[in-house]
């Protein structure tokens, strides 16, 4: 139940959103993960589907929202609302790269027991994740962006993640 009203609450701040300061909406798909170090076998092509709004989307700093799901590394359904930030780097041409970071509640009903038993913050079946990114945006509207993970659990020393991005609406680079 916890999980569900955490979504839910995502998705209204998402909607409800300022729509004066210019967002970018943009429709994602989560592809896949790599486990750091593992010692156990993991799924790791991920597919799933995301919506994500961006602010100050032109700026050199831009901030948003995300709420999505996808199949996880335990071949379950993980539904997920994060928050993300980032500052662009560098652009080459007709490549922006942005480097940030994200924090979020992800639904992960196995872990819960190993996430309580490691001091970790939980809620109901939603586990508190956060780390860096690396967003490559090209003026086309298309983003891949690659995700860590710092998970010191007793399989993995850490996840990467990969998704990628269509702007809805102008691409606005």
């Amino acid at each position: 139940m916890v999980s569900r009203l955490a979504i839910i609450a995502t998705l209204f701040t998402l909607l409800t959103t300022n729509v004066a300061a210019e967002p970018q909406w943009r429709l994602g798909f989560n592809l896949a993960s790599l486990h750091v170090a593992s010692t156990a076998e993991f799924n790791e092509l991920n597919p799933g589907i995301n919506i994500s709004v961006t602010f100050r989307d032109e700026r050199a700093f831009q901030y948003g929202f995300q709420v999505g799901g996808y199949l996880n590394s335990y071949n379950n359904r993980t539904l997920y609302g994060l928050t993300f930030a980032n500052w662009r780097l560098l652009s080459i041409d007709n490549v922006e790269f942005r480097v940030g970071g994200f924090v979020g509640m992800f639904e992960y009903p196995n872990l819960i027991e190993e996430v309580e038993a490691a001091g970790w913050v939980s809620a109901g079946d939603m586990v508190l994740a956060f780390g860096p990114t690396l967003t490559m945006r090209m003026s086309t509207g298309t983003d891949l962006t690659v995700g860590f993970l710092p998970a010191y659990g007793k399989d993995t020393k850490g996840i990467f993640t990969l998704q990628a991005s269509i702007a809805l609406g102008r691409a606005r680079r």
